[in-house]
């Protein structure tokens, strides 16, 4: 009897780790509802901050919706095609991170909000460049670029993230959940550095590889669930954050 050789092990197929597909639907409808919730309290207090981490949230449907559909974990490592879906996912990952963090800025001064979301805004469509140049192979270079691009703003956000609600006068909690979350997403960026650079400079990754990358690809779902639900949780239980939803009274603790 003939054996048919099995297909090659895919070490990005979400299949592969049991937990990472409803983790992500998890984090994925989390972020829609906030978002909308977020654009409704927006609408009722024209709060920059809000309306920043509205498309923060929005954006985390659309990329981890995309990793569900196309049921691989590569965009996480900067892996996109150059379709309209592709271009975008590409774009989500320094923005996610850029937006919530100017949203604190702008929480902190107007100026220095400004300011941080220029910042983003152009070293994430530098970033998209780098990468559009790079998907050519005509200039290996630009994935470097592509790459340090990416992990500035990845890196800078998460520390303003950590260290601004701490900042913040008032109690706390909740509000320094933002800085448990941004220690998780840091965390979560920098093992996702690791997976780009590795899959980048070594011809990508393969089954062999296993051993540390495998186990972050395990971890790396509980992570990213932790550090969304920390941001929902402090943006919405902070007072001084503003939120509020039209027609809806919270009743104030005595």
């Amino acid at each position: 009897m003939l054996l048919r050789d099995a297909a090659p092990f895919d070490v990005w197929a979400i299949s592969n780790y049991r937990w990472t597909e409803p983790f992500l639907w998890i984090v994925a409808l989390a972020a829609l509802f906030m978002g909308m919730f977020l654009f409704a309290s927006y609408l009722k207090t024209r709060n920059k901050s809000q309306l920043l981490w509205t498309f923060g949230f929005l954006g985390i449907f659309v990329f981890y919706h995309t990793l569900l559909a196309s049921e691989s974990l590569e965009a996480l490592a900067g892996a996109f095609s150059t379709s309209m879906f592709g271009l975008q996912t590409a774009l989500l990952l320094p923005l996610i991170p850029g937006l919530f963090a100017a949203g604190l800025c702008y929480d902190k001064d107007e100026k220095l909000g400004k300011s941080y979301t220029i910042f983003t805004i152009i070293f994430s469509l530098g970033y998209l460049i780098m990468q559009l140049m790079g998907n050519t192979g005509v200039v290996p270079k630009y994935d470097l670029i592509a790459t340090i691009f990416l992990i500035l703003v990845q890196l800078i956000s998460a520390i303003i993230i950590i260290a601004l609600p701490l900042k913040k006068e008032g109690p706390l909690f909740p509000k320094n959940l933002l800085t448990i979350g941004g220690i998780f997403m840091l965390a979560t960026n920098i093992m996702m550095s690791i997976q780009m650079i590795t899959a980048t400079y070594s011809g990508g990754l393969r089954a062999a590889d296993g051993g540390t990358l495998d186990i972050m690809f395990a971890i790396i779902p509980f992570f990213i669930t932790i550090y969304i639900l920390c941001f929902i949780y402090a943006i919405f239980g902070t007072k001084e954050f503003g939120f509020e939803i039209p027609h809806v009274e919270f009743e104030e603790e005595k």
